[in-house]
């Protein structure tokens, strides 16, 4: 068993910011909506 890292998922939320007059104060993230980027290794090189 190996406890070698091959992929990794991060997820950023979507926001709001600027909502109305309360400017950065009201700012809010967003349910269900963002980006999620994957990586994995592999044996060849490049991105």
């Amino acid at each position: 068993m190996s406890n070698e890292l091959t992929w990794a998922t991060a997820f950023a939320p979507a926001s709001s910011g600027n909502v109305a007059i309360g400017f950065d104060i009201l700012g809010f993230a967003i349910d269900a909506l963002g980006d999620r980027v994957t990586v994995s290794r592999t044996d060849k090189p490049g991105v």
